[in-house]
């Protein structure tokens, strides 16, 4: 037996809903927009006597790395690049179909403004990056040409910090090494690098004084300092400034030569004040009598 709902639903249609019913009603769905890219790229000028004013023309010379091939190290070689408002490629080889009006007009400089050595340009201003990526003013750029006067690099904070963090380790292990080095080794080392022997007075510096001057050194310089203190140049070099100062090596002579003081000629010298680099290259040449050069220096020097 139908009820009355059923025949109310066949005479009128569904029924209105009862008070407090829930109605399921659908929401309206948009196209959510894609977020646009609110980054940017730092460019900074490595002169540090500039200070912004730095304008660099729309046109330089890059090599495409899309024409490079074993065959061809260089690819085609270096080829214009050129920077326009409103042209997606950079190579002038692409750019096709332009007039002479439209490229002078819309020639995009590249500037960085008085006052400041950062330029920041937005991600999405592609063509402006890659032309500053390839240019030859990009010291970072391996295939750049050398020799901009407006040289600049992609500053990259992490990479800064990174660089500034592995400079003070270097520094710190320097300083430290510098300070358990054995004074005999001290002292060759610090003659090589140019750290003065003897005190005001002329009298030879023992530890207590040779070696603040020698940490010092570490400090300033700790690249150069850990790279050359086990190097064999550090002995030959020592060996060879002694002979020179004993009076055993005789380098007084104008003849372009170097002689032993008791004669006898060791190599050519073509300039006096060059005598001790001549000397130390001889001796690690491994050439003929130099290594006869060499035993006889370390006999002479005890």
């Amino acid at each position: 037996m139908s009820s009355l709902r059923d025949i109310q639903y066949a005479m009128h249609g569904e029924p209105k809903s009862e008070a407090g019913e829930y109605e399921y009603k659908p929401k309206p769905q948009y196209k959510a927009k894609p977020k646009k890219d609110t980054g940017f790229v730092l460019f900074k000028l490595i002169k540090n006597n500039r200070s912004g004013g730095v304008y660099i023309p729309n046109i330089d010379y890059a090599i495409d790395e899309r024409t490079i091939t074993p065959e061809k190290p260089y690819g085609n070689g270096p080829e214009m690049i050129r920077l326009l408002r409103g042209v997606n490629t950079i190579w002038a080889k692409e750019q096709t179909g332009l007039d002479k009006a439209f490229i002078t007009k819309n020639a995009r400089w590249i500037e960085w403004p008085a006052g400041t050595r950062f330029l920041s340009v937005p991600a999405h201003d592609v063509t402006k990056i890659e032309f500053m990526r390839m240019a030859r003013h990009n010291t970072k750029n391996a295939n750049r040409i050398a020799g901009s006067k407006t040289e600049y690099f992609e500053y990259d904070p992490t990479e800064v910090a990174k660089e500034r963090l592995q400079k003070e380790q270097k520094e710190m292990l320097a300083i430290v090494t510098a300070n358990q080095v054995p004074f005999e080794k001290m002292k060759k080392h610090a003659f090589f690098l140019r750290i003065s022997l003897t005190n005001e007075i002329g009298m030879p510096k023992d530890d207590q004084q040779l070696r603040p001057d020698y940490m010092l050194a570490a400090k300033r310089d700790p690249m150069r300092f850990l790279d050359t203190i086990d190097s064999p140049e550090v002995e030959v070099s020592f060996l060879v400034r002694a002979a020179i100062i004993e009076n055993k090596i005789d380098i007084s002579r104008n003849d372009g030569r170097i002689y032993w003081a008791g004669g006898g000629m060791i190599c050519s010298c073509p300039k006096s004040d060059q005598a001790t680099d001549v000397l130390v290259d001889y001796a690690l040449s491994k050439t003929e009598g130099s290594e006869d050069f060499l035993e006889k220096l370390k006999r002479l020097i005890t």
